[in-house]
């Protein structure tokens, strides 16, 4: 065999290249992956904001922040008073701020860091997140754009839209390429 690199021979069972020390082991296949720099994801009563990556298999929902919408309002909107201050503690007490919404279950970001180093041009806040959630594509019964062109997950567990993924018709290409159940 020749080294692919400087064209020298070598055996057959030769691991690296005597002359210029390329290595002959079988390189991983890369798997294509699409990334988006940042998405809104309505899950249930939460907005989980940061980048989104897609691969085969599943999306890789990457938390820069997640905001209970109610919690939110009734802050902003809550009559002053001993009323809404126990309304508003009520509120809390249900939800400590800092709690992911409960279908998302967050795992630490640099547990998978080989899968997003080829996409970081793309998404370049990923390491910034701490956390992620993945939504596997085994899970997924159905994915759908909606009248404003956000895309629509379902799974058994959880129901989420998702706005800012990009041009519908490269998104809904890529997710077609990797047997994604998108309707059409």
């Amino acid at each position: 065999m020749n080294c692919p690199k400087c064209q020298s021979p070598h055996p057959d069972d030769a691991q690296f290249c005597s002359l210029c020390y390329e290595n002959f082991k079988a390189k991983p296949r890369s798997e294509p992956a699409l990334a988006v720099a940042h998405v809104d994801a309505n899950v249930g009563d939460w907005t989980v904001s940061g980048p989104l990556l897609i691969r085969e298999e599943g999306f890789y929902f990457f938390i820069k922040s997640f905001v209970d919408r109610n919690k939110a309002i009734l802050r902003q909107g809550m009559p002053g008073g001993l009323l809404g201050a126990a309304a508003a503690g009520a509120v809390e007490a249900l939800s400590p701020e800092g709690t992911p919404p409960e279908p998302c279950r967050p795992r630490a970001t640099g547990e998978i860091t080989e899968l997003f180093q080829k996409v970081l041009a793309d998404a370049p806040d990923i390491p910034a997140c701490r956390q992620y959630f993945l939504i596997p594509k085994r899970d997924m019964t159905r994915l759908h754009f909606d009248i404003l062109g956000m895309l629509c997950v379902k799974t058994a567990a959880l129901s989420l839209r998702i706005q800012g993924a990009g041009p519908k018709d490269k998104l809904s290409g890529f997710l077609v390429m990797r047997g994604y159940p998108l309707d059409r």
